[in-house]
């Protein structure tokens, strides 16, 4: 797993990839906290001082991006906000980079609390203020409400409860705070099943979304929207299989369950992704599901020897747009953690 290490910078900085067309030397605030977040599994198996170094560059890192917009997507490697045109803002980055402080809170010496303590309420006022307004996707491409802002926001605010410290210096947070989230959350969750986004005239704007089950993982499958919709959770991703299936030639060549990000993507003209594919492998898993194609996948993975793209070609399954996408490795190591495979990741 060097290649994910490659790109965790000493400054503290998380390069998202080092590959320059596209030009993905950025630090993402949302993906540098699922790494984080992945390498928070790998301390509790194995808390080496290494990855407390990462932790700790981490919160000086944050700790400097918080002096900027809370939901600024991304930031240039020496820390200063990227200002050209983009998605903006991101309200999923300040709750999941909050959800991360809180795990950190709990492991790290008690010195880093004030910093952190700082990070996770300027993120925590800042969702709470926002919750019912629309944003960019997680895929950066549509302005409105989404699902998986949503979970993030829940689970954000939803742990943040369990915090004394932080409960005592956010006067806005409480359990009314909670059913708000829940509330806005619950709109995605309909009789006719579950619906990824809608825009700002409250309209379907996309059903089928892989962020979903991204989501699932990133909020530790603890909702409690989750366990309440199981039976429409497990038709929504049979649907989501299937269809990606017809739209895939290489999925069906090599027998492996690709998942895109959703089914009317046209980026890169639309194409299976490793973290979309992962985590439905972790969904999967999860609810004891047989895990359709998982040594394929796994065998395809090695002959790349672990020097992972971001994406596959629909048709030929040859590597698409940037090698090495640090995100790659975070959900890898989740699914290895659920399966107990840690072998694979401990340095």
């Amino acid at each position: 797993m060097n290649y994910l290490f490659d790109n965790i910078l000493e400054t503290g900085s998380i390069m998202a990839s080092p590959s320059t067309n596209p030009d993905y030397r950025f630090h993402w605030v949302r993906d540098a906290a699922i790494v984080i977040k992945s390498i928070i599994t790998l301390y509790a198996e194995n808390p080496i001082p290494k990855y407390m170094t990462i932790f700790e560059n981490y919160i000086m890192t944050e700790k400097e991006h918080i002096k900027h917009h809370p939901a600024e997507p991304k930031f240039n490697l020496d820390k200063t906000p990227y200002t050209g045109d983009w998605g903006r803002p991101q309200n999923d980055g300040p709750a999941m980079r909050g959800i991360v402080c809180l795990k950190l809170l709990k492991i790290m010496p008690q010195k880093f609390a004030s910093s952190l303590l700082k990070i996770i309420l300027s993120d925590l006022s800042y969702t709470i203020d926002e919750i019912d307004q629309p944003c960019f996707d997680l895929w950066e491409e549509e302005f409105g409400y989404h699902i998986y802002t949503r979970m993030v926001q829940t689970k954000f605010v939803m742990e943040a409860l369990n915090y004394p410290r932080v409960v005592n210096n956010e006067s806005n947070l409480s359990s009314a705070t909670l059913e708000r989230c829940i509330h806005y959350l619950s709109h995605h969750f309909t009789n006719d099943g579950i619906n990824a986004s809608y825009n700002t005239q409250g309209q379907i704007s996309r059903k089928y979304d892989a962020s979903f089950l991204l989501a699932l993982s990133h909020v530790d499958y603890d909702l409690p929207l989750i366990d309440n919709n199981r039976q429409h959770i497990e038709v929504y991703v049979d649907t989501m299989v299937k269809e990606f299936k017809k739209i895939y030639p290489i999925s069906n060549k090599l027998e492996i369950p690709l998942l895109g990000r959703y089914l009317e993507d046209k980026y890169f003209d639309g194409n299976p992704w490793i973290i979309t594919t992962i985590a439905l492998y972790q969904y999967w898993n999860k609810i004891r599901h047989p895990l359709e194609g998982f040594t394929q996948f796994m065998n395809v993975l090695k002959e790349k020897k672990m020097d992972l793209p971001e994406q596959l070609y629909r048709r030929t399954g040859i590597d698409c747009s940037v090698e090495k996408l640090t995100w790659n490795y975070a959900e890898l190591i989740t699914l290895m953690s659920q399966l107990n495979f840690f072998s694979l990741f401990l340095l």
